[in-house]
């Protein structure tokens, strides 16, 4: 699915969900997204990030915290063989608290420098996982079925990206690859410190 701001399209984020256990709050330093490419980089070297609580089919839900960091990439091997660059897009340096509960989260990568050839012909797709269960997975169950895309250039608002006629087109994208880094605290504990 679209994840990307390039000079090709000029802003498509995919928004993935996750839960914070109850009884935990989670203090995120960091996200990231895993994204296919026909480039192997980005420039330059930002990605959009943010939070949202709530968000559903036509609904941007409430805006936790959002901004724009520096990122950087690491190629990794799930292409699979494919002639395609699969590309670990992460941010650190986020100030995030997060309570129990369902939340939304996207990472963004540019490839906006006119002068960088590469990014003449950059498009980055968030990898869909199919795996079952998940590979290299940490952390609690995965949301399946409840992640959305938003991009004005190819008309989508919140719209759904699994089903027959989610956004993805029947084709799966049920579940995406990011993750966050951080520490979790018990409710108790974080309130005193």
């Amino acid at each position: 699915m679209s994840d990307e701001k390039d000079l090709t399209v000029s802003q498509s984020a995919v928004y993935v969900p996750f839960t914070v256990p109850k009884g935990k709050v989670w203090r995120v330093t960091g996200a990231f997204g895993i994204v296919l490419s026909e480039v192997g980089g980005i420039d330059p070297a930002k990605a959009d990030w943010s939070f949202s609580d709530g968000v559903s089919k036509g609904n941007a839900g409430k805006l936790i915290k959002s901004g724009t960091s520096r990122a950087t990439v690491t190629v990794l091997d799930c292409n699979k063989g494919v002639s395609i660059f699969c590309l670990g897009i992460l941010v650190k340096g986020i100030n995030v608290t997060l309570k129990a509960g369902r939340h939304w989260l996207t990472v963004v990568p540019y490839c906006t420098n006119q002068n960088d050839s590469q990014c003449g012909s950059a498009r980055y797709f968030l990898a869909d996982v199919e795996d079952k269960p998940p590979v290299n997975h940490y952390g609690p169950k995965d949301v399946l079925d409840a992640s959305y895309v938003t991009s004005k250039d190819f008309g989508f608002f919140y719209a759904p990206t699994w089903g027959s006629s989610g956004a993805c087109g029947g084709l799966g994208c049920d579940m995406f690859s990011t993750g966050l880094l951080g520490t979790s605290t018990a409710d108790e504990e974080f309130g005193s410190q």
